[in-house]
């Protein structure tokens, strides 16, 4: 529906309140996410390859999270459509997912990139905390909607 909508006055700023204070919020949550996995990885003795590993797929799965959030950042419910996404999306999501795997689990991406496998366990951290920001930022669009409504 996006070519429904009213464009944007010239006048109006391309980056506005809300939208940055959007941006500085997701961005700690990526930060708290990542680094409360790595620190997480390093207390558990992995070693910093591993942590780094562990660090790189909560970045890059966050983002895949994000992309099914910001696809309705504006509409108060979730809408199931805009969930799923389109083809392409997840010819995307699949690709990063692809290029991921190959990154953590193939020993020659291993050493460019400089990262070990990771446990399943850990895997399943990543898409935990995945869907954590999915619902905080989910709370957070309902609660930043209905008070635009009033």
């Amino acid at each position: 529906d996006i070519m429904q909508r009213a464009p944007r006055g010239v006048n109006e700023p391309i980056l506005d309140r809300v939208l940055i204070g959007q941006i500085l919020f997701v961005t700690a949550l990526f930060i708290i996410a990542i680094f409360t996995l790595y620190t997480y990885a390093i207390d558990a003795n992995h070693s910093i390859a591993y942590a780094q590993a562990l660090s790189l797929n909560t970045l890059v799965f966050l983002e895949a999270f994000y992309l099914f959030y910001i696809r309705n950042h504006n509409t108060l419910s979730l809408g199931l459509r805009n969930l799923i996404g389109t083809k392409i999306v997840w010819i995307a999501v699949g690709t990063l997912f692809v290029a991921q795997i190959a990154i953590t689990y193939m020993p020659w991406m291993q050493n460019i990139f400089r990262t070990e496998g990771i446990s399943l366990f850990d895997f399943s951290l990543v898409f935990l905390v995945g869907f954590v920001m999915l619902g905080i930022l989910e709370v957070e669009k309902q609660i930043r909607l209905r008070r635009k409504v009033k």
